[in-house]
């Protein structure tokens, strides 16, 4: 189990900075137990075969680069946030955290503790962090309070063992579940399927309302935008709304929801803002409008 580490939490970054160093990865065990003279961190994922890798920022998601999260780790802060009282009471700390964590490695901070899981399959870039603020979740399910700071794959780890504005830091340790080779099956969730939304001529609607047209009719309506914002709500959410002049009193104020799943409900109402003729109707009440009528033109 290794983890790529660098002597400072300020190290360039891939892509931002393309010339950024390349730094080396050990076991990661051996890294917090090892006592470092500069102020190490360590980071959370990995490029399989490689043994040397630059720090990454988030625009490496966009890259085809094989990254993937193989660690968790969780910042605990102590409450209130302030220096241990003893270094007893760190270690009980630590202790209570990790009955509830079981598969989990540990150490003590200043002003908290830091929890480590190994993962048993590696979460690929694109959906750790998704899946970490998922675990952020399980983990206040439980009664624990991890900083959401931290709830990004990107970040670095101080190291318990370092030496911080030339003091020595250190803290207790408790890595019984990692040197066991305990691991967290915890994968990320499958993303639902959508089901596709049907073509308008499918549920009836009239060939001359199509979307383009409309909308540059609606430029002109004052309420524009917000009509233009519900109707991309709508299209995201699985209907369609649209707008179309008025049979009764000719103004464009028209809407209705079309539900693919429900032809019987295919409701027309005007609702012109401010004041409402009061006209509504079935969606089919609009087939016979003409190309020009139906265009507000």
């Amino acid at each position: 189990m290794k983890a790529h580490f660098w002597p400072s939490g300020r190290v360039y970054s891939f892509p931002k900075y393309p010339q950024a160093p390349l730094h080396s990865s050990e076991n990661l065990l051996d890294l917090i137990r090892r006592e470092h003279s500069t102020d190490a961190h360590f980071t959370v994922y990995r490029i399989p075969g490689k043994d040397t890798i630059p720090r990454l920022s988030k625009g490496a998601e966009q890259m085809d680069l094989g990254v993937e999260m193989h660690l968790i780790a969780v910042d605990i802060d102590r409450e209130p946030h302030e220096p241990w009282d003893s270094p007893h009471e760190a270690r009980v700390a630590l202790r209570e955290h990790l009955e509830k964590c079981p598969q989990a490695g540990g150490y003590t901070t200043p002003r908290g503790l830091r929890l480590v899981w190994a993962l048993t399959t590696p979460i690929p870039i694109g959906q750790a962090s998704t899946a970490l603020k998922r675990w952020h979740n399980i983990l206040r399910q439980r009664g624990l309070h991890p900083d959401p700071q931290c709830a990004h794959w990107t970040q670095a780890y101080r190291l318990p063992h370092v030496v911080v504005g030339g003091k020595k830091r250190t803290g207790h340790l408790d890595l019984y579940a990692l040197e066991g080779g305990i691991t967290l099956d915890f994968k990320p969730r499958k993303a639902p399927k959508r089901k596709p939304i049907p073509p308008a001529k499918a549920v009836g609607v009239h060939p001359s309302l199509v979307e383009q047209t409309i909308l540059e009719r609606l430029q002109q309506d004052p309420e524009s935008r917000k009509r233009f914002g519900i109707f991309l709500g709508a299209e995201i959410s699985g209907n369609r709304v649209y707008h179309v002049r008025c049979p009764d009193c000719g103004r464009d104020s028209v809407w209705w929801l079309v539900q693919p799943n429900n032809k019987d409900r295919h409701y027309a109402q005007c609702n012109h803002t401010g004041e409402s003729c009061g006209w509504w109707g079935h969606l089919y009440d609009l087939r016979n409008l003409g190309k020009e009528e139906a265009n507000g033109r």
